[in-house]
């Protein structure tokens, strides 16, 4: 009895060292986890990829900001500055663009009663009840220019600032711009003055020349 006992506690130690085998094969021989990530691929590279095989290069990225612009001056007002160079006038001036959509304000300033034949007109004016006045006017027609200029010459007021007057007035023509300059002949830049810094920047000869 004590041996049938025996050999049935052997046969059953036998066979849990054979399945405790088994169970440490199955562990060790099975293939090695896979981490996240190792598979997968980002858009660059792909796009990198796909570039190398096909042999083209990646398009940069576009930006859409505003492309920088710089306004250049106007030809009017650069030859005043030009003018101005030539012949300061002693006294301080304030320039500006006049509009046309102002027929009264147009004729009291200029002595143009209809801009219709006008591009642009820039004024340049002494500050302080200072008697001095010069406009540069470009005609939309240079075969307008003269008529213009006869047109300023006979209607610009010489009287239009509060107090003083002027009393000396000149017009010049070149190609289509008209200029207009009038001044109280008391001061040390005179209108003849101007108008000769006008003909030089001009390059030496106007095509017209009035004065009243």
């Amino acid at each position: 009895m004590t041996k049938l006992f025996a050999l049935i506690l052997a046969a059953a130690l036998m066979l849990v060292f054979v399945s405790c085998g088994n169970t440490g094969n199955e562990q060790t021989t099975g293939g090695p986890a896979k981490t996240e990530g190792t598979e997968s691929t980002t858009a660059s590279e792909a796009t990198s990829e796909e570039a190398e095989s096909t042999g083209e290069t990646p398009a940069p990225e576009q930006t859409t900001g505003p492309a920088d612009t710089e306004e250049e001056p106007d030809e009017l007002s650069g030859l005043i500055e030009d003018i101005y160079e030539i012949q300061p006038t002693g006294f301080m001036v304030i320039t500006e663009e006049l509009s046309l959509d102002d027929p009264e304000m147009l004729k009291m300033q200029t002595g143009i009663s209809d801009g219709s034949k006008v591009d642009k007109i820039y004024m340049s004016e002494g500050m302080r009840a200072t008697a001095y006045s010069l406009i540069l006017v470009r005609v939309k027609d240079e075969a307008d220019a003269e008529d213009i200029a006869n047109e300023m010459l006979d209607g610009v007021d010489p009287n239009k600032w509060i107090c003083v007057g002027a009393d000396d007035i000149r017009v010049g023509v070149s190609g289509d711009i008209v200029m207009l300059v009038m001044a109280k002949s008391s001061y040390d830049v005179t209108a003849d003055d101007i108008l000769d810094a006008f003909r030089t920047v001009c390059g030496g000869k106007l095509d017209l020349e009035l004065e009243n």
